[in-house]
């Protein structure tokens, strides 16, 4: 999660500095994708997206220029709810969710 949070500041200020030079930048949040390394994982992995089907979804909505895509949606969606929850919420249902693995 920190390299990921870390990127996502960058991407934010890298905007900035585009800003008015015609470069758009894009964040890609992308749940799971059926790669070589996935393979050997042993969580669960929601709506886990073919490597071609991700591809073209992303090529699909590069072409408007979106500050941010999401993929699958639902995960993101359900993702950005949980980490709205009050911290010891998020901390029970973490808990929870150690013990059903």
């Amino acid at each position: 999660c920190s390299p990921k949070a870390g990127l996502g500041m960058l991407l934010e200020c890298l905007e900035l500095d585009l800003l008015d030079t015609g470069v758009a930048v894009t964040r890609v949040n992308l749940g799971f994708v059926r790669t070589p390394m996935v393979a050997r994982s042993t969580h669960p992995m929601p709506q886990l997206l073919e490597p071609a089907e991700a591809a073209e979804r992303l090529a699909e909505r590069l072409a408007a220029r979106p500050a941010e895509i999401t993929l699958p949606e639902p995960l993101g969606t359900a993702t950005r709810m949980a980490a709205r929850l009050p911290r010891p919420l998020r901390h029970v249902l973490a808990r929870l969710g150690k013990r059903l693995r």
